[in-house]
């Protein structure tokens, strides 16, 4: 897919990327992510909510592709995120919603129809 494609452009030959870090659990992401891991590369599902992935075992044994599960990281682990979003290199998609929205939210949210994180706000 076209996802895919431009992350592999971006790679060094076309090698992958190290690591790749779900907070979404989606099927739909979870195959883009098993197309740009590279040889060895490490997926690393961070908490609970998600589908369950499809994927076949040549992932695991064939690319020695880590599959890694956390709740959370861990102080140093936010502290790095924090330093990257503070120069850019990571750049969070974040949409805030109202209070009332908040059950339209939460079916986006089973659809697999969300962009990053929502916040709800009460003002």
């Amino acid at each position: 897919d076209t996802v895919s494609e431009e992350i592999l452009e971006l790679t060094e030959g076309k090698r992958g990327v190290e690591a790749v870090l779900d907070f979404v659990g989606s099927k739909s992401t979870f195959r883009v992510y098993s197309r740009i891991l590279a040889k060895m590369g490490r997926y690393v599902k961070v908490g609970t909510m998600g589908e369950t992935p499809d994927f076949q075992y040549p992932l695991l044994t064939q690319r020695a592709v880590r599959i890694i599960g956390t709740l959370v990281g861990n102080r140093e682990d936010m502290l790095q995120v924090l330093k990257m979003v503070e120069a850019g290199l990571v750049k969070p998609r974040i949409t805030k919603i109202k209070l009332e929205e908040v059950n339209q939210a939460l079916n986006r949210l089973e659809r697999g129809n969300i962009n990053g994180r929502q916040v709800v706000t009460l003002a």
